[in-house]
């Protein structure tokens, strides 16, 4: 069981004073039946000075079935409240956003052989009051969506194989989405139903080097579904060096956009060719 208090505090040139206090407590369940079998169940309360929040809830199971699968199933019913950006940002919050409640499910299937796993899961999400940011005109505004269903499939595949001292890692990403308004069938704006990702990585002793594919399938950037921005496919060459002083320094170098293509995220806004960057993050 867990008992939590927060309080936000917001102050700045163009908002009055904000307070949020949000109590809340939970209590979360494990229970192993079987060495291959367990179940957990979770319940959320939270009351807060701002918005009422639904009783929440989460139930997960996991069943090893055979030494290479494992099913996973999961369901649970989510809240979430407007940050101060979606409420107060400078010329687009809105202080009269609706707090977003949602049901999920998932089912899960998870393939191990050797160095490899294969996960690939299934789910269904009904959101009410879907808090989302669009662009109206050259300004992105939040707003509440009445009422949302989304569903897809996501498949994941990585493979790591470690040889002396180097380790090479692969790593694939799949996720087909379908995400739109109850009652209707045009898809939400700026939401692929297709996106990819691979990444390739060669690790020996502290340095790393390695290469990253991103496909973003087209999208639509008006609600009727009669304009969208194409598809794109971008790739990110690096190289790090990890060094342990203090908690760990990294210090690397990326060549984004590596073959210049031509793209955008947003409508009428393209986004930058080839470019370099060089980083050195130190951690205390």
């Amino acid at each position: 069981a867990i008992a939590d208090y927060t309080q936000n505090n917001g102050e700045g040139s163009d908002i009055v004073s904000q307070k949020r206090n949000i109590w809340s407590g939970s209590l979360l369940m494990k229970h192993w039946l079987s060495p291959k079998f367990r179940y957990e169940v979770g319940l959320r309360g939270e009351v807060s000075d701002v918005y009422d929040s639904p009783l929440l809830f989460s139930f997960g199971t996991n069943y090893a079935i055979t030494n290479f699968y494992t099913l996973k199933l999961n369901a649970s019913r989510n809240f979430r409240m407007p940050t101060y950006n979606d409420l107060y940002w400078q010329g687009s919050g809105d202080p009269g956003l609706n707090p977003e409640t949602s049901y999920q499910a998932e089912i899960g299937n998870e393939f191990t052989f050797g160095n490899a796993v294969i996960s690939l899961t299934g789910y269904y999400i009904k959101l009410r009051d879907m808090l989302r940011w669009i662009p109206q005109g050259s300004v992105w505004m939040p707003e509440n969506v009445g009422r949302v269903n989304t569903y897809g499939g996501e498949a994941v595949v990585s493979w790591t194989k470690e040889i002396g001292s180097s380790r090479i890692e692969l790593n694939g990403t799949y996720a087909y989405t379908v995400s739109n308004e109850e009652g209707k069938k045009e898809q939400l704006i700026y939401v692929p139903f297709h996106k990819a990702t691979f990444s390739l990585a060669y690790s020996i002793k502290n340095i790393t080097a390695y290469y990253r594919y991103l496909f973003n399938g087209s999208v639509f950037y008006t609600s009727d579904n009669q304009s969208e921005i194409n598809a794109f496919d971008i790739a990110t060459f690096g190289a790090e060096y990890h060094a342990n002083l203090f908690k760990g320094i990294d210090i690397g170098a990326q060549v984004l956009n590596a073959f210049n293509k031509e793209y955008q995220n947003v409508a009428t806004r393209p986004m930058p060719g080839r470019n370099y960057n060089i980083y050195m993050n130190i951690k205390f």
